[in-house]
């Protein structure tokens, strides 16, 4: 019996679904998976896990079959939305730059929202991708390697000024309020005058005074942002319709 005043006793983890039948993997108990299913047991071997396990290959060992099937095809099918997602935007993205390069302003805010998508977030999410395969010693895919390479190539079409101006429209056209640009003043008393630049993928910590130089040399190379928006627009459109084409060779 337990002293009700006491401390709860500590709960013991829920003991593996499998047992050990080979040195190198799993054999569920009450396995009922059918051989002929793509995310069987007998397709996807669960593998012991070494010292240097992560978390989840830990937990992978103590699901019953029908939740580790579950996750399984939730997570292929989810990385086939991405993949048509990310195809759609580089789509969306060279038809906006030529229709605003063309003297569309309406699509302005759109246009920088879609560039700003694929050289930081599209760029740095398949980049740690492609780095976690060479981190496990497998070769990585071609295709994707030169359409990491052809993103940077569409980045470099601009100066450091120039990105970091692509950044803060963005933000301008995704937020009501830019805060990230502002001095603030946190909770502790001490003042935040810096915010992180990403493109590709990197963070580069920037000053507001160095934003607010960047920012003017910019401003001042047009007459107005309306015209700033065509302006990168016209340099960058026919690199962005190559982007889609190298895009399609990985993407649905």
């Amino acid at each position: 019996m337990f002293d009700l005043d006491g401390p709860a006793p500590d709960l013991e983890p829920p003991p593996p679904l499998c047992f050990l039948v080979e040195s190198d993997q799993y054999e569920c108990k009450l396995c009922n998976c059918k051989p002929e299913d793509q995310f069987s047991c007998y397709q996807f071997p669960r593998v012991v896990p070494g010292p240097d396990a992560t978390a989840l290959q830990l937990v992978d060992r103590t699901l019953d079959c029908a939740e580790r099937r579950r996750r399984m095809s939730e997570s292929s099918r989810n990385i086939r939305i991405h993949s048509r997602q990310a195809m759609n935007w580089l789509v969306d993205a060279a038809r906006v730059a030529k229709l605003v390069a063309e003297g569309n302003e309406d699509l302005a805010p759109v246009f920088w929202i879609r560039l700003y998508g694929i050289l930081h977030e599209m760029h740095e999410r398949l980049s740690a991708s492609n780095a976690s395969v060479v981190r496990h010693g497998i070769t990585p895919n071609p295709s994707i390697v030169d359409f990491l390479v052809a993103m940077e190539k569409v980045a470099s079409i601009f100066s450091d000024d120039e990105r970091l101006y692509i950044q803060y429209r963005r933000d301008v056209e995704c937020h009501p309020l830019q805060l990230n640009y502002e001095l603030q003043v946190k909770k502790n008393g001490d003042t935040r005058e810096a915010f992180d630049h990403k493109l590709l993928a990197k963070k580069v910590p920037v000053t507001l005074e160095e934003f607010l130089a960047a920012t003017k040399r910019v401003l001042g190379t047009a007459p107005d942002e309306i015209t700033l928006s065509r302006v990168f627009a016209e340099r960058c459109w026919l690199a962005l319709a190559g982007l889609k084409r190298e895009g399609a060779r990985i993407y649905i």
